[in-house]
């Protein structure tokens, strides 16, 4: 009877191990320090600060927003769909969701140069994971006019910073998504991806 127990106990004790391992597969461990946040040699920098804790996003539209329902909404809308399905062969998910607390919507500013943003950040201080992001394209810089690979690539970078992934300035990132400035690539590269990866895995 007593080796009968022991054999349950040990096989209950692998069985807790192996949902473990599978699990520590899809996010890192809370807290984790990466032992390297990427550089701009690599091409992928991850946010010190606060980053996703996988490779899993959500947003919903801003319902104050009028360009995002009445106005253009349709137009707006699919720069957002189109621009998070450009991750989608990385392995990521970004998905629009009613319940979710991460909003996306437009403004408009012609006295800047900056053409969209990903901010008004909320973590967790322990874990470092973000836990609400907002993103919102510039109406000034992305309408009607605008080329629609112009428009998705704005969003997929915003996306990036959701993620944990800052811009990058070195001349020699001008063909990565994350590139700072707006020539930059239209689709995620293998640098994005190894950040990503870095991310989700703790590296």
């Amino acid at each position: 009877m007593n080796r009968y127990i022991k054999i349950m106990v040990l096989s209950c004790l692998l069985i807790v191990l192996l949902c473990f391992m599978c699990i520590a597969t899809f996010a890192h461990s809370p807290g984790t320090t990466f032992s390297d946040y990427g550089s701009e040699t690599k091409g992928w920098i991850i946010r010190p600060a606060h980053h996703n804790a996988n490779k899993s996003l959500t947003y919903q539209y801003d319902t104050s927003d009028t360009f995002m329902t009445v106005m253009f909404g349709t137009l707006y809308r699919n720069m957002f769909t189109n621009g998070a399905a450009k991750w989608t062969p990385c392995g990521a998910s970004i998905t629009q969701s009613s319940s979710s607390v991460n909003l996306v919507g437009t403004y408009f500013d012609s006295g800047t140069s900056t053409n969209a943003w990903c901010g008004n950040y909320t973590y967790n201080s322990t874990t470092k994971h973000t836990t609400k992001f907002e993103i919102r394209l510039n109406r000034h810089y992305h309408d009607v006019d605008s080329s629609s690979s112009y428009n998705e690539s704005t969003v997929a970078h915003e996306f990036g910073h959701a993620f944990g992934l800052l811009d990058l300035y070195n001349s020699s990132n001008q063909t990565k998504l994350m590139y700072g400035y707006t020539n930059r690539a239209i689709n995620p590269t293998i640098c994005e991806l190894s950040g990503l990866n870095s991310i989700a895995n703790g590296n």
